[in-house]
């Protein structure tokens, strides 16, 4: 399976819990989010009643489009708004990232967010479940918001799910016999 999800706004280096609530409460990266999830919940890989793909955390309730036993590959493609700044002014784009991963993702820890609605949709449970392919960053000067396309590629199948997580080899799974 593979998508792409567009973040448009201000991605801070601070990281604090309200900046990445900021980006997780995004009307937008929400309505992605929602869709994507309405789609897949439709697939025989969501009626599993043991994947997790829900948390509740400081009362709302988390609902992830990559289940929770899954792992996914991401690029990202980060373009910042550069406009009047010098180049000391410019934040640490690792800590951009982190605080962009901690965005698209369920907080970890009860306490660090005051959600503002009931139930809201995330890319994933945590961020662990990323295996990060390739990130690129290049500027703009078309606005003064940050903007981050995240490319999504992840397993659907059993097949995919031996050759993502790097586990058995199609013959020692048992799926060897069946394909020839």
């Amino acid at each position: 399976m593979e998508f792409s999800i567009v973040y448009i706004g201000r991605i801070p280096s601070t990281g604090s819990g309200s900046d990445k609530q900021v980006i997780r409460e995004d009307l937008y990266l929400q309505d992605q989010l929602f869709a994507l999830r309405n789609v897949l919940e439709k697939r025989d890989f969501y009626k599993d009643d043991t994947i997790k793909s829900r948390l509740k955390i400081d009362g709302a309730e988390y609902n992830a489009v990559i289940p929770a036993n899954w792992v996914c590959k991401i690029h990202i493609q980060l373009f910042r708004n550069f406009e009047n700044l010098h180049i000391e002014q410019i934040s640490d784009v690792d800590n951009v990232f982190k605080t962009l991963f901690d965005g698209i993702t369920a907080p970890s820890v009860k306490g660090t967010t005051t959600p503002s609605k009931d139930k809201l949709y995330c890319l994933a449970i945590d961020d662990k479940q990323f295996n990060l392919e390739k990130v690129t960053q290049s500027h703009h000067w078309g606005n003064d918001k940050d903007i981050a396309i995240i490319n999504v590629v992840t397993k659907e199948t059993i097949f995919d799910e031996c050759v993502h997580l790097g586990g058995l080899s199609f013959e020692k799974a048992g799926y060897y016999k069946e394909l020839y």
